[in-house]
């Protein structure tokens, strides 16, 4: 499926609308104050119970593989960078991602940003 760049105006335009809408309902009044959540914590420990935690806390552990040895950059058989064919297709979630198709024919879906 081929899109002209009328067709990706238009899909772009509609994703600001529908952007802008969904910010609009989540704006609060100016004078709108969050409720306070008042924690209810049991401070009254035991002697028993306050040793029985000292024992147990533990600060840093030691990795399984030493710092110096471990293997922290990309594996070797992973591509630098890869070429594909964008797809528009509906996706659920949160995660910033796109589906993509290969040129051997696979599908894959690329996730990117903090998620």
């Amino acid at each position: 499926m081929k899109l002209t760049l009328v067709k990706v105006a238009v899909i772009a335009g509609a994703a600001g609308l529908v952007v802008a809408a969904l910010m609009a309902q989540r704006s609060q009044p100016a004078d709108f104050a969050p409720v306070p959540v008042k924690k209810t914590t049991n401070k009254n420990v035991s002697a028993e119970e306050r040793l029985d935690a000292l024992a147990r806390a533990q600060v840093w552990r030691a990795p399984k593989v030493p710092v110096a040895k471990a293997r922290l950059s990309a594996p070797v058989s992973q591509p630098e960078s890869i070429s594909c064919r964008f797809l528009i297709t509906e996706l659920n979630g949160t995660a910033q991602k796109f589906d993509c198709a290969l040129e051997n024919g696979d599908q894959i879906r690329v996730k990117y940003g903090r998620t």
